[in-house]
């Protein structure tokens, strides 16, 4: 008996010539958004917020075993609960799962691929958060690019499940790129040392921008 092979609707189909194009401009702009959020000290209260719960030097491993707890679990709970909750019998073929995961489309397809998306990228960060550690790259930083993964990462999956195809992409590459510079940097201490110059993110304006972060905290526990 042959088995019909599922048919793919594309929401937003772009010319092969665009997406030549489309892709390497976005790949480009994320490393700028990269520089950009950490000059302007954009997630000072998050990592300030992570500071909180454990030690200024662990804040990257803290980081990337959330990303595991996201990647592995999470991620895939939510993918298997609308499968089931979109199902026409509202139930999952735990028998053989993966049959039942190639007829999906609409929003149980995409919370599925934000699943796999999150165990494709998952183990580069993973190597580079343990490089940079080995080699010394200076906690800040790894601590700095460990945030910005994460959060490039729930917007990766808010966007996925939204069906938003250009913050989709932009976030993936902020993801990939912040990993891939940490490795860069645990292969030269000269280039983060260029880094830290360039983009003024530096271990003392990053504590001048966590003590207002924890400034605007205790006002705010004040008027609560």
């Amino acid at each position: 008996m042959t088995t019909k092979k599922p048919v793919v609707k594309d929401t937003s189909p772009v010319d092969w010539k665009v997406q030549a194009v489309l892709t390497p401009a976005l790949a480009a702009a994320s490393l700028f958004l990269i520089m950009a959020v950490q000059r302007i000290h954009l997630l000072a209260p998050a990592e300030w917020f992570v500071h909180q719960v454990v030690l200024k030097e662990n804040a990257d491993l803290a980081l990337l075993g959330f990303t595991a707890v996201w990647t592995y679990y999470i991620t895939n709970w939510v993918a298997n609960l609308s499968m089931g909750f979109f199902a026409s019998n509202g139930k999952i073929a735990m028998s053989n799962m993966r049959a039942q995961k190639a007829f999906l489309s609409g929003l149980p397809a995409r919370l599925n691929a934000v699943h796999f998306n999150a165990l494709e990228t998952f183990p580069l960060f993973a190597a580079a958060v343990v490089s940079a550690r080995i080699m010394g790259v200076p906690p800040h930083l790894r601590a700095g690019f460990a945030m910005i993964y994460v959060v490039a990462r729930l917007v990766h999956a808010v966007s996925f499940a939204l069906d938003l195809v250009l913050l989709r992409t932009l976030s993936y590459y902020v993801s990939v790129n912040t990993s891939l510079i940490l490795l860069a940097f645990a292969a030269n201490p000269q280039w983060y040392e260029k880094y830290e110059y360039y983009s003024g993110y530096t271990d003392a304006k990053l504590s001048s921008a966590s003590k207002s972060a924890a400034k605007v905290a205790s006002k705010l526990k004040k008027e609560l």
